[in-house]
Formats: structure tokens, C-alpha cells, sequence
């Protein structure tokens, strides 16, 4: 535990310093492919969830590649830290790790993370549940922050999911201020900006 926390405290030291030279990237990379293994679950995967976060906000030129990585990740290795209490899948022990991945992303516009987004919000609840803890909302999250479009709120607006549907709802409200998710409202979800009316007359008619 002590030394997974060291690994985990090495690399928020060099996202703090900036640290971009070839070494550093690649010493990052390596413990997100090797993240320790601990049976406590405090302690699992610690060190290397931090160093994909910290890859993923220097933006590193595969950052997106190595989440795609870890998201999908169904690793054999981990059988015997995996807790038998639990009956989910051998994928979630690396809960951490892929936990962290859309929140992240937020940070990494480009479009390998649109494309990764996508990939996941078109899986089904199944093929979600098989490769970890399902995050249709975070991912919605993550794609509308990258791709603050009309089109892609619309796209998010027309999912299978209720979640995702709301999350982008949410999302536009949160910034109707801007034309797009403006436009986005008025297209795919008008009776939010019905609400949005209401509550501006409503503060209006406040002393």
C-alpha cells in the first residue's frame, strides 16, 4: 500500500511540473498497463489510475489511446486479487482505472476522445456491464464538453437512454446562454426552454 501510494503521489508530482519529455510519458504509460494489484480495493490499481489521469490532462499524443485501453480492459492477471463477496465481472476489480477516464477526458478535446465517447454511448448495457461499471452519463458528459456542438447535443438528445437524454438536457440549460445548446433546446428538447422561460419570469417578478 505504502508504495502504491508513493507511485500514485509520483505522478500528480509530474502533472504538477508539467512533465512532458518522452521518459516521463512513457514511464506513466508503463504503470497504467502495470498497475499494481492489492486485494484491498482502497489500494488496487491506485497508482496507475493517477498516472492515466495525469497522461490524459498533459494531453499526451496517445492519451486517448490508453483510455480506450483501460475502458475495455479485461485483464486475466487480476484473478487473484478479484474479491469473490462481489459476483460482477473479473473487469470491475480495475474499477479505479476506468472510473476516472471520462472525467478526464473532459479535459481532451480532439477526435480520437469524440470517437472513444461514441464507441462506448453505442454499446449496449450488456457489452457495458461485461467491461466494467456502466458510465453512459459520464461519457455523455465527456462528449458534449469536447464537442460543444448543436449536433452533438441532438445527438445525445436522440439515445436510447434516459440518462444520456437527460444529461444533455442538463447540459444545454446549464449553458443556454451559448447559441448552440441554445439551438440544441429549441431542436431536440423544447418544453426545457419552456422551463427556462418560466423560471427567468419568475425571477423576474421577485423584488
Amino acid at each position: 500500500g505504502v508504495r502504491i501510494r508513493a507511485g500514485a503521489r509520483a505522478a500528480e508530482q509530474l502533472l504538477a511540473a508539467q512533465a512532458t519529455s518522452a521518459a516521463s510519458l512513457a514511464s506513466l504509460e508503463f504503470r497504467v498497463r502495470n498497475r499494481s494489484l492489492h486485494k484491498d480495493w482502497m489500494f488496487h490499481g491506485f497508482d496507475g489510475a493517477i498516472a492515466l489521469r495525469t497522461l490524459i490532462l498533459l494531453r499526451a499524443p496517445n492519451a486517448a489511446e490508453l483510455a480506450r485501453f483501460t475502458l475495455w480492459r479485461d485483464d486475466p492477471a487480476i484473478d487473484p486479487v478479484v474479491n469473490p463477496q462481489w459476483k460482477n465481472p473479473r473487469s470491475w476489480t480495475d474499477f479505479r482505472l476506468k472510473m476516472l477516464v471520462f472525467p478526464s477526458l473532459e479535459k481532451l478535446p480532439g477526435p480520437a476522445t469524440e470517437k472513444l465517447c461514441r464507441d462506448y454511448l453505442a454499446l449496449s448495457d450488456d457489452a457495458a456491464r461485461a467491461i466494467g461499471p456502466t458510465q453512459f452519463e459520464p461519457a455523455a458528459k465527456a462528449l458534449l464538453a469536447v464537442s460543444p456542438r448543436t449536433s452533438t447535443a441532438i445527438e445525445l438528445m436522440k439515445h436510447r437512454l434516459p440518462e444520456v437524454r437527460g444529461r444533455a438536457i442538463l447540459d444545454c440549460v446549464r449553458l443556454s446562454g451559448q447559441p448552440w445548446a441554445r439551438a440544441a433546446l429549441d431542436q431536440g428538447a423544447p418544453h426545457a426552454l419552456s422551463f427556462l422561460a418560466s423560471k427567468d419570469a419568475e425571477s423576474q417578478s421577485k423584488p
